[in-house]
């Protein structure tokens, strides 16, 4: 009889046990998704960064070469090129960024950030 009577209060040690685990699974979930919203953080700055490199870098040889008294079609020429070469950078580092991130969420990337 003395058991029975302790049952509610078993339950409820039982419940807090589940509730105890259950956070921290849910830590390392969050953990987990933390490190794989930094990768693909990382990874999406360094393109945009390579983007705005190229471009600002051709405009300021454009800006030089007009400054250096060249005819202005060799910077108008620098210039273009340089924004067509970042257009098209641009579409390869999206596809690239786009990769990572199926990539991370995969099984196998989510675990590497475990």
């Amino acid at each position: 009889v003395g058991e029975v009577m302790k049952a509610p209060m078993r339950r409820v040690d039982n419940a807090i046990t589940r509730l105890g685990d259950n956070v921290g699974l849910l830590e390392m979930h969050g953990r987990v998704m933390k490190e794989v919203g930094r990768q693909y953080g990382k990874v999406r700055m360094r393109a945009r960064l390579e983007v705005g490199g190229l471009v600002s870098s051709s405009l300021v040889f454009a800006g030089g070469s007009m400054f250096a008294g060249l005819p202005p079609t060799i910077g108008v020429g620098i210039g273009f090129a340089g924004i067509v070469g970042g257009v098209g950078l641009g579409v390869i580092n999206g596809r690239k960024v786009d990769d990572e991130e199926k990539r991370l969420l995969t099984e196998e990337g989510m675990g590497e950030c475990f």
